[in-house]
């Protein structure tokens, strides 16, 4: 799993919208050499990205899955981070596995501060309230050095890119395919949550040029209503805004798009895997710097 599956039971509803209309000009699409040219190669962290993580402890954190595959992939890219980091990297889970949070931190020598890097995709409940609560475990909060979490992975054209690349391998081509796309989210109780969502459906939209529904895995709107609405125009491919898999990539499945395109990660995938353990090494240095990639807890 993915992003924080906190069920967004106290979510608004909002109505599913009705497909626009494909001749406007945001409907404009590329042809394939214009998908196949996202850029997934990002450079090395630069110096001050390095020198910023020098100085501090560096805990990456999952949600935590019961899928072996999901469990797979996100060691592989816990290895990549590692693979890429100037510091050591100690890796936790928010949920379902071991080691927590909690205990990795509480366990860190006090002799310097700390980043906690989310493994997740939007801010949510885990990253504003679980992961504050595990930063103040550390042991050198007594001798003055804090201990911050920086911000989710997303949104990002990065991972934008990489719902592309998904696509295509299902199938999935900008040229004569009439039917809706619709990206599938795991859903989040907190509003900065679905916000950021919102916001990498428009940067999928911006890549594929053309608009993208939004549906949730849990929260509202529900993916298979977004699905069934959608289906009205034309057979429905499903991008997923998941990292691994998992529970809510049977979610999507189960919502019944003609074409589902798999996962962000890929255990296999070790271009995938390294753009996106060097934007997380990225959002890591940034809060490492005091910036904005730090988040404020509920």
């Amino acid at each position: 799993m993915s992003e924080d599956p906190s069920a967004a039971a106290g979510a608004p509803t909002p109505t599913v919208p009705p497909a626009p209309d494909a001749t406007t000009p945001e409907s404009k699409q590329p042809d394939a050499a214009d998908l196949d040219s996202i850029d997934l190669d990002p450079a090395d962290l630069d110096q001050a990205e390095r020198e910023a993580l020098s100085g501090v402890h560096l805990v990456v954190c999952g949600h935590g899955t019961r899928s072996r595959l999901g469990q797979r992939t996100m060691a592989a890219l816990v290895d990549s981070i590692r693979a890429l980091s100037p510091v050591p990297v100690r890796a936790a889970s928010v949920d379902v596995q071991e080691p927590s949070a909690e205990a990795v931190i509480a366990g860190l020598s006090p002799d310097r501060p700390g980043v906690v890097q989310p493994l997740l995709l939007s801010t949510g409940y885990h990253t504003r309230v679980d992961l504050q609560q595990a930063a103040r475990r550390h042991p050198g909060l007594r001798r003055g050095h804090g201990m911050v979490v920086a911000r989710a992975l997303g949104p990002d054209p990065i991972l934008a890119g990489l719902q592309v690349r998904r696509l295509r391998e299902a199938g999935w081509r900008p040229e004569g395919q009439p039917g809706a796309v619709v990206m599938g989210a795991a859903g989040s109780s907190v509003a900065a949550g679905r916000q950021a969502a919102s916001q990498q459906c428009d940067l999928l939209a911006e890549a594929l040029g053309r608009p993208v529904q939004l549906g949730y895995g849990a929260g509202r709107p529900r993916i298979a209503d977004v699905v069934e609405t959608a289906s009205g125009t034309g057979p429905v491919a499903c991008s997923s805004y998941l990292l691994t898999p998992g529970t809510f990539q049977d979610r999507l499945a189960a919502a019944g798009p003609q074409l589902l395109a798999g996962p962000l990660l890929e255990a296999e995938d070790e271009a995938g895997l390294r753009a996106v353990a060097l934007l997380a090494l990225r959002r890591a240095a940034g809060a490492a710097a005091g910036g904005e990639d730090q988040i404020e807890a509920a």
